[in-house]
């Protein structure tokens, strides 16, 4: 991959720069959330994943302006994370309805029916639902607002209950 002539790269690198802020910009915010009538879906507003596209874009572009080559390359690489992001963003999305609790992420989709729950630990920044199976749905609520894990976690409750298992705990960081 060439780099940029003498003359440009530090212009090509200012865009870069700007392209990458602009695209955090846009990548962060809270989850959406939607209200059914007995179900809860939580995933990404499509602007979310693309700002983190366009973040990759503009490391990219700051790749590009390394003089270089070992360096270029190595940056062209990093670069490539804001695009893991972004598609893991545009993919994630989970589902609370009444035969089960749906979660998909980059990896592939989890679900866990109501009945097979054996715990459910409300952490700092994360609820874990284990199933009795041994697969585990891990929601990392670092991004929700308040009220929007207040929403899950009365949800989970409310399913979890309606089926017969046990009651979410709350475990407290030492």
């Amino acid at each position: 991959m060439p780099g940029v002539n003498r003359s440009s790269r530090l212009p090509a690198a200012v865009l870069g720069f700007v392209v990458l802020c602009a695209g955090a910009w846009l990548s962060t915010g809270p989850p959406r959330i939607t209200l059914l009538n007995a179900a809860l879906r939580i995933d990404y507003p499509w602007p979310r994943g693309t700002g983190a596209a366009i973040c990759c874009l503009g490391a990219l572009a700051l790749a590009w302006a390394i003089p270089r080559p070992t360096l270029r390359r190595v940056a062209t690489v990093l670069a490539l994370g804001p695009l893991l992001i972004a598609i893991h963003l545009l993919v994630w999305k989970l589902e609370i309805a009444t035969p089960a609790l749906s979660f998909r992420g980059l990896f592939g989709t989890t679900t866990i029916a109501w009945p097979e729950v054996a715990r459910i630990d409300l952490l700092a920044g994360a609820i874990v639902v284990d199933a009795k199976n041994g697969s585990r749905v891990t929601i990392d609520t670092t991004d929700f607002a308040a009220d929007q894990r207040a929403s899950v976690e009365r949800t989970l409750a409310r399913h979890v209950a309606e089926h017969g298992g046990p009651a979410p705990r709350v475990i407290v960081p030492l």
